[in-house]
Formats: C-alpha cells, sequence, structure tokens
C-alpha cells in the first residue's frame, strides 16, 4: 500500500481518478447518503466520506494512469467532500 504523508495531495490524485476507477461507484453511494446539500449549509468536510478517501489504497497501475496533475479549488473531489462548496 501506498502511504501518503500529505491528504490534501492524495484528494488531488483521487480527483483525477474520479470516474476512471472502480471506487467512484463507492464513493458516489457515500456521497448521495451524506452530502446534503439542501440541508447542510456548514461547509464543514464530510467525516465519513473523509474516512472513505483517506483509507482508500491507490495501486501503482492507477497512479500511473495519470497524465494530467493540476489541483484546484474547484476540483470535483471538494464538492463531494464538503456540501455547499463552492471552489472557494
Amino acid at each position: 500500500m501506498i502511504q501518503f504523508k500529505d491528504f490534501n495531495f492524495k484528494l488531488h490524485l483521487i480527483n483525477q481518478l474520479l470516474n476512471t476507477a472502480i471506487f467512484d461507484v463507492e464513493l458516489d453511494i457515500l456521497v448521495k447518503k451524506y452530502n446534503t446539500i439542501e440541508t447542510d449549509y456548514s461547509r464543514q468536510p464530510i467525516a465519513e466520506i473523509i474516512t472513505f478517501c483517506n483509507e482508500l489504497e491507490l495501486s501503482e497501475q492507477m497512479l500511473a494512469s495519470i497524465t494530467v496533475f493540476n489541483p484546484d479549488g474547484g476540483d470535483d473531489i471538494y464538492q463531494k467532500l464538503v456540501a455547499n462548496w463552492n471552489g472557494e
């Protein structure tokens, strides 16, 4: 298992793998269950999704498939992690 010293770095890698990796289905289920955009205006990270991302194992094959790495505050992963995230 590859260890990441910086969780934000790992989040950006996960973002690059969204819609291409097998974990995306499981992540979408968690988002639908916990990301209550209609009622949650706290803009706090959702603990269950943070835990999922933290425990997610990224294989060397997955990482090798990443050809572009351009982190941004508006990345899709943040919209999954925080209800009502607007990129700021």
